[in-house]
């Protein structure tokens, strides 16, 4: 599945409405199972799309400024489109915002953006491609309900993931929402 969604990242940036033979993909770490299958999926989306891209990644999901200068030292190599999974929110918006100024789309991997503080920041997203959090989180809370069932009650331990993720916020949210409307116990 994983695979399937970068490689549709891919091949969806070919109906921009530029004409882009390079990518640039910006990943987290490839240490994480998740990105490693999301790298062979870029790398199967370009093959299958024709298209040329690079593609960079940072050691750990915790290195939020090595990313920035990743992103920024991609930018001199002056991408077509630029494909970023950002470590927060935040951390990559004045790249992002330099590389819209460039005249780069760029799109954000997996929901990694918040789209309105990106646009106070003077950043525009092309589009966003990836999982609903919200409804992953969700899912998990159900799973925990048919575990345990409706009448269950007692404290539960939400393990967001690193501060200042947005999925991880997202699937919180979810996970959250969902138990107090299953369990309200």
């Amino acid at each position: 599945m994983l695979k399937r969604l970068a490689a549709t990242a891919v091949v969806a940036l070919i109906a921009l409405p530029v004409h882009a033979e390079t990518y640039g993909v910006l990943m987290k770490t490839l240490a994480n199972p998740f990105w490693g299958a999301m790298e062979l999926g870029v790398r199967e989306g370009a093959e299958a799309a024709g298209v040329e891209y690079y593609l960079q990644a940072v050691e750990s999901d915790q290195a939020a400024e090595p990313q920035l200068n990743v992103c920024n030292t991609m930018l001199e190599r002056q991408p077509d489109a630029m494909i970023t999974a950002a470590i927060n929110s935040t951390i990559l918006l004045p790249c992002l915002k330099r590389a819209n100024e460039m005249g780069i789309p760029v799109v954000d991997l997996d929901g990694n953006l918040d789209h309105e503080i990106a646009a106070d920041a003077g950043v525009e997203i092309a589009f966003s491609i990836g999982s609903d959090n919200v409804a992953a989180g969700g899912q998990g809370a159900e799973w925990l309900v048919s575990q345990l069932g409706a009448g269950a009650s007692g404290p539960v331990l939400v393990i967001e993931g690193l501060s200042g993720n947005i999925t991880g916020q997202k699937r919180a949210r979810g996970f959250a929402e969902k138990l107090a409307e299953m369990a309200p116990g």
